[in-house]
């Protein structure tokens, strides 16, 4: 009889205070739902790069010759044996003023397509000796349009090219300003790829010098990249020091993706929107929490008679207070459930 008393006061509690029942779950729907939105955002940032780390065979290390003609026999046969001929990409990289611009050139066998992938927004890699890849437009690089021409004038090599692709290559992905090799102070205007033929025929003779190494780690170690994992973090490190202690600083830099800004910044950026969830967290439970306590103190106020009656016929505490437990808890559970259910579907 006591049980019965007491399930139709909590549905009498229920029906005559609906509407603070809904107040309560709303804002937990609110909160819940942005914090376990943007607690999803890190993550997703993060898999999105370790995806496209592994799907363009983006490089471990980049390796810049300190030599005037590029890495020498002996270094290449070196690398080779370490890594394995496949998992390298030699380029020859050079900077030049044309008018007011500064251009960047990579040349490479563009047979060869890993490491660093490219993605084509329009066009594809060149079929002749006369074409040129471009990289696409940023916020810090200017390009051209599929089939526009291209002067090249440096070295005092003079040559039209047709733009044959416009490309997203995955080390070029932070779309602000690329700072120049020769001059920290100046930025690259343009980015161009062309391939070796084609520099071989700009030039007159059989272009082979090769300044510029990408390479590959062995897929143990790749594995363990997970948006710069520690793990990955102590393998390059040891990687760097083996170089230097085989190589000698004085024959190349030894780069790797820590120091490229399109692939570390976009980490960055997810732990900094991992940070700023942390404070919305925060911020959306205080509200949450005086939201709830301020519905609940007028509950509590308007039910006093009927808690004093409820003394008077010999309830404890405990059982007056448990019904109101009830009555917040569930708005609270149906608020939360729902809104992490949106959350997490919006995400």
């Amino acid at each position: 009889m006591v049980k019965r008393a007491a399930l139709l006061s909590s549905l009498r509690l229920f029906r005559k205070h609906f509407a603070r029942f809904l107040t309560i779950a709303a804002i937990c729907v609110v909160a819940v739902g942005l914090t376990s939105g943007l607690g999803e955002v890190e993550e997703q940032i993060k898999h999105a790069a370790t995806e496209e780390y592994r799907e363009k065979a983006i490089s471990d290390l980049y390796l810049k010759s300190k030599h005037t003609t590029g890495f020498t026999d002996r270094e290449q046969s070196y690398l080779a044996s370490r890594y394995g001929e496949e998992n390298i990409l030699y380029a020859f990289c050079m900077e030049f003023l044309s008018g007011d611009d500064l251009y960047r050139l990579y040349a490479f066998d563009f047979s060869q397509t890993e490491p660093n992938k490219m993605t084509y927004y329009a066009g594809g890699a060149p079929t002749s000796e006369n074409e040129v890849v471009v990289e696409r437009a940023t916020y810090g690089l200017k390009s051209y349009d599929l089939s526009d021409t291209v002067t090249l004038s440096f070295l005092n090599f003079t040559k039209d090219l047709t733009v044959s692709g416009v490309c997203l290559h995955p080390l070029f992905l932070y779309a602000r300003d690329n700072v120049s090799f020769q001059d920290p102070d100046r930025s690259v205007d343009y980015v161009l790829y062309l391939d070796y033929a084609s520099l071989s025929a700009l030039a007159g003779f059989d272009f082979t010098w090769k300044n510029d190494a990408y390479v590959l780690l062995s897929d143990s170690a790749r594995e363990k990249f997970d948006a710069f994992s520690d793990r990955y973090e102590k393998i390059i490190d040891s990687e760097k020091e083996q170089l230097e202690k085989d190589l000698g600083t004085d024959a190349a830099s030894y780069l790797s993706l820590y120091e490229n800004m399109g692939m570390f910044s976009l980490v960055s950026y997810a732990e900094k929107v991992g940070l700023i969830t942390v404070v919305f967290v925060v911020f959306f439970l205080l509200i949450t929490l005086l939201v709830v306590y301020s519905a609940m103190s007028r509950l509590f106020t308007e039910e006093r008679k009927e808690i004093a009656c409820q003394k008077t016929l010999g309830y404890s505490e405990f059982d007056i207070l448990k019904k109101y437990l009830f009555f917040d808890f569930a708005a609270t559970a149906i608020g939360g459930a729902i809104a992490y259910g949106v959350g997490l579907v919006l995400t």
